[in-house]
Parts: C-alpha cells; structure tokens; sequence
C-alpha cells in the first residue's frame, strides 16, 4: 500500500510535512487562478491517502478471481479499466465470502468521460505516463493535477470570482449540488466514499 501510493502521488515519504498541502495542490492550476484559492492547511495529511477504509471491487474481475487490486482501494478510479465497469462497495472477504452493497440490478451505467478518465488514470499506474491529446504528461504531474480540480470545485463560493458561474455549471450538468452539498471544506481525502465519487460522475 505504502509503495502504490508513493507512486501514485508523486512524493517520496508518507511522513506528513509542513505545507504539503499547499505544494502538492496550489502549485498548479485547472480552474481557477492560483491566488483565488484558499491556503488550506489539514494536519497528517498525505495525497490520495483515504481518511476510512472502504471494500471496492470490479464485479467481473471478482467474479473470476479472488485477487483484490490495491488501487481499488484508493480514491483515484471510479471504474475498472478492463471491464468498463463501476467499482463497486461490498463486505466480506473475495476469497471466502461476498455480498454487494449495491444489488446487480442498482448498479449505475459508467459513462464514457469517466471511463475514459479512469483508463488515463490506470495508464498513468501502470507505465508512468498519460498520453493526453496534445503531448504525454508524467503520472505524477497527471494525478496532482487531478487533485488540484477536486481542490478548486470544492474551494468556497467566495473564493471562485468571475470563475463561479463556471464551476456551478460542472456540478450542474453531473446532477449534484455546488461543492458536492458541503457546508465546511474538508480534503478530499476524508470524506465519504459517496461524496467522493460526486466529482466523478461526469456524463
């Protein structure tokens, strides 16, 4: 787990140090200006890093073998990039038992921008880079941008500026209310497996 995800975040220690935060996340920019963000500063945090532990699985992979993919288990894909399907939450253990949470006949189609950015995501695990269609970029720089858009769509209405009108329009056409409904800004890290699948479901 420890080794994934120092690969995953691009950062060598899981030691949480002074404005990592502010390194990892404000240094770039997809939304908004960098000086329309708030500086945030959350203690013992780490990218990527879930705050409660959560059983997710691709139905079709689980059904032919009982082997559990680490990167199921952190917050960075919504869906599996061989079978095109949702992750989703069970109990249990693959290998002796296992129920969904979800009944089979619940379980939500996966559009095609999500699919396609979690094959971006799963390129950038497995050869280290995402071919994106002007020029590839580093998985590392892939997923601090990919944290940095969650920061900004979750940033204080105050903050966003003439930038507002754009952002309401993104939670909009996913169908969920402005900043996921959250009435204090916490990281993406800690909140709920369902608030965090609210950025994703991008159709």
């Amino acid at each position: 787990m420890k080794d994934a995800l120092l690969i995953t975040s691009g950062l060598r220690t899981l030691i949480p140090a002074p404005g990592a935060y502010e390194t990892y996340v404000h240094q770039l920019s997809v939304l908004l200006p960098p000086k329309r963000r708030k500086i945030y500063t959350p203690r013992q945090w780490v990218p990527w890093l879930p705050g409660a532990g959560v059983r997710r699985g691709c139905p079709d992979c689980l059904e032919s073998s009982p082997a559990v993919l680490l990167f199921w288990q952190l917050p960075v894909m919504a869906s599996c990039p061989v079978h095109g399907r949702r992750l989703e939450t069970y109990e249990g253990h693959p290998a002796d038992y296992l129920l969904w949470t979800t009944p089979a006949q619940d379980q939500r189609a996966l559009p095609e921008p999500l699919s396609l950015m979690d094959r971006r995501t799963w390129q950038a695990i497995t050869t280290g880079s995402v071919d994106l269609p002007r020029y590839p970029v580093h998985a590392g720089i892939w997923f601090r941008l990919l944290r940095t858009l969650l920061d900004e769509l979750t940033t204080a209405q105050g903050r966003h500026g003439r930038q507002l009108d754009d952002v309401r329009r993104v939670w909009e056409h996913c169908g969920h209310p402005f900043r996921a409904g959250l009435y204090s800004w916490q990281p993406f890290e800690t909140l709920h497996w369902t608030a965090q699948q609210q950025p994703s479901r991008w159709n």
